[in-house]
């Protein structure tokens, strides 16, 4: 059983005014390779589907890109956020590039299918790096190579990057030449953060270390790294990554009920000592500081190191609180290395189902941030290619 694939192609779109612009959705039918509809998007709705847009058939694969709105003269301000450390200019390799791979048997009730979420990790990967595999994606890597792995370990009894997604991304990076004990997983050390009580098996008896930073057993943050943010707050990033040289990134596909979603993006604000920066009073609650997630991901470590990103998307949270337990079943890898571009279509798959449930499209103004600032590809320059492996009858 094979995937079928919607081949890249840019969207069209065209622009309100010169700060307007929004995205004209084409829904393919990957069977016949025939459009089958498309709609404008609401002018009073910066990049967001209309709920007719919405599938009506969970099983049809899809092709859309998002135009969204230049940030104003008001967030410009993050622009002079880690102004030491801003590597604007660096782009990623398959820049802009996004794989949507899905596959109805991956899941089963809770129960998670790992030979079928093996072979479509391996299926996202070729078709990012055109059939080049994990080889390019770390091209020369050594045995003695140490790779960090950033997960989503928050409220860990309820919603997490899944240990199955994990267990694949290792078997390959072993599978390459790399070993085990040089894998770090890790998180944060918010109180609700819980990852040293998880066990891991299929990962931790093959010497893979499952750490918290900045606390006791973790591994701190690198003094070396500290970086003025807005206001003279200093940050510094976890020694997991600074002594890295591989970065996995492994967000879990949700909302977030202050910055709007939580993905490849947001997932880093666990990497830093003082999450409270991207808070406007500071005091880690409250509206998101704009520019503050943009700028984490422009800190040079994490734009030099990350090789990949694999969004565990499994499942989902569309509505409520982030700390939730999934809400619907979506069997899927959203997989790059623009983390910009990743987090631009984990928010057009969010907005899908909460039309399906008659709720309002929500908004993450860090994506256009962090485009801005040059984290990763405008969304003119987003390309993404569906898979989607169907079960039979």
């Amino acid at each position: 059983m094979g995937f079928s694939e919607v081949p890249n192609m840019k969207a069209p779109w065209g622009f309100r005014n010169s700060l307007w612009s929004f995205f004209h959705p084409r829904i393919v039918d990957s069977s016949i390779g025939s459009e089958i509809g498309r709609s404008n998007i609401s002018p009073d709705r910066r990049f967001f589907m209309k709920k007719s847009l919405f599938y009506a058939n969970r099983g049809m694969t899809r092709r859309e890109f998002v135009k969204t709105t230049a940030v104003g003269t008001a967030g410009l301000a993050f622009m002079n956020w880690a102004s030491s450390e801003a590597h604007a200019n660096q782009k990623y390799p398959y820049w802009g590039k996004v794989i949507v791979a899905r596959d109805d048997s991956a899941t089963d009730g809770s129960s998670i299918n790992n030979q079928a979420l093996g072979s479509l990790l391996d299926e996202a990967v070729n078709a990012l790096t055109e059939g080049r595999g994990w080889e390019r994606i770390f091209p020369n890597i050594k045995a003695e190579d140490k790779v960090a792995i950033k997960i989503n370990a928050m409220s860990a009894a309820a919603f997490i990057t899944h240990e199955e997604v994990l267990a694949a991304i290792v078997n390959k990076l072993i599978s390459i030449g790399l070993k085990p004990e040089n894998v770090v997983v890790f998180d944060g050390d918010a109180a609700m953060s819980k990852i040293y009580r998880l066990k891991m098996p299929s990962i931790s008896t093959k010497g893979v270390r499952l750490l918290e930073t900045g606390v006791e057993g973790g591994e701190g943050f690198d003094q070396k790294s500290k970086t003025t943010f807005l206001e003279g707050t200093e940050v510094r990033l976890a020694r997991i990554i600074t002594e890295a040289n591989h970065l996995i990134n492994v967000p879990v596909l949700k909302v977030h009920t202050l910055s709007g979603i939580t993905f490849s993006l947001k997932n880093h604000v666990g990497s830093i000592d003082n999450p409270r920066v991207i808070h406007k009073n500071l005091m880690n609650s409250g509206a998101i500081r704009p520019g503050g997630i943009a700028a984490i991901n422009n800190l040079k470590a994490i734009k030099e190191k990350t090789r990949l990103i694999v969004g565990d998307s499994l499942f989902g949270i569309y509505q409520g609180s982030h700390f939730g337990r999934p809400q619907f079943v979506f069997n899927g890898l959203i997989v790059g290395t623009d983390p910009v571009a990743v987090d631009h279509q984990a928010r057009i798959i969010l907005n899908e189902e909460r039309g399906k449930h008659g709720v309002e499209p929500l908004q993450a103004d860090h994506i256009e941030e962090a485009a801005r600032l040059g984290v990763g590809a405008s969304s003119n320059d987003v390309k993404v290619t569906f898979l989607h492996r169907k079960k039979m009858g």
